[in-house]
């Protein structure tokens, strides 16, 4: 079971797990480790992020992560038990999760730039005038006087 703090209403667990899991990929791309030392690396790294909410079905992925990892206990007790192939399997999920993540704050990006341009696009219509009506020429003349 994940171990859960209050959550704190100012923190966004999107961004939060992405920084966290960019870290924890990192980690694993170091040379000189064992797959179960560089799962540990990443463990460390991203297991606070259980402390804040994601959405679903974000949030469901990362439980099944931390389950995997911790499968008979502990990740100290999990890791020397579990085959090379499960190792290489739970790395490939934490890196798609990665993924996942990143293509969720694409997707928050282009849900703000949408209003954004909606905002813009009201505002310009509540102007006195229109500007395809403007020529250069009458800004040239106003800045140059």
């Amino acid at each position: 079971m994940i171990p859960s703090l209050p959550p704190n209403p100012h923190a966004d667990g999107v961004h939060y797990a992405s920084e966290k899991f960019a870290v924890a990929v990192s980690d694993m791309a170091c040379r000189g480790h064992t797959i179960r030392e560089r799962l540990h690396l990443a463990y460390d790294e991203f297991a606070p992020v259980g402390l804040f909410p994601l959405p679903e079905p974000l949030q469901g992925r990362f439980q099944a992560i931390f389950t995997r990892l911790t499968a008979v206990g502990t990740l100290e007790t999990t890791l020397p038990v579990i085959s090379d192939e499960e190792c290489h399997r739970i790395a490939r999920l934490i890196c798609d999760f990665r993924v996942d993540l990143e293509m969720e704050l694409d997707a928050r990006r282009s849900v703000v730039h949408e209003r954004d341009r909606q905002t813009v696009n009201a505002l310009l219509g509540r102007l006195p005038f229109r500007f395809d009506e403007l020529g250069t020429e009458s800004f040239e003349r106003e800045g140059s006087g």
